[in-house]
């Protein structure tokens, strides 16, 4: 028995996975970091060390890679996201 870790082979930070998305949405402003409100959960998150793990292992064991570029996943996520919210309830 093995444990991986999983996740993108070159994970960005917290400000560009931000500025991705961004851009995905076709918003064209300026990303500033700013503080949670303090009644926020993200208030009690430390974002300033940004969360990598090293996913080689899983990729090379199951020789696995992405099979649609993270920019199409984006993509794709927000249409998806875009025709729930058009769906009449």
């Amino acid at each position: 028995d093995r444990t991986f870790n999983l996740g993108e082979p070159e994970p960005p930070d917290h400000r560009e996975w931000v500025e991705r998305f961004a851009r995905t949405l076709g918003w064209s402003g300026a990303v500033e970091p700013r503080a949670a409100p303090p009644d926020s959960p993200l208030a009690t998150l430390n974002l300033s060390y940004p969360l990598v793990a090293d996913t080689s292992a899983f990729r090379t064991t199951c020789a696995w890679n992405e099979a649609t570029a993270l920019e199409e996943r984006l993509e794709r996520t927000v249409a998806e996201q875009r025709s729930r919210d058009m769906s009449p309830l």
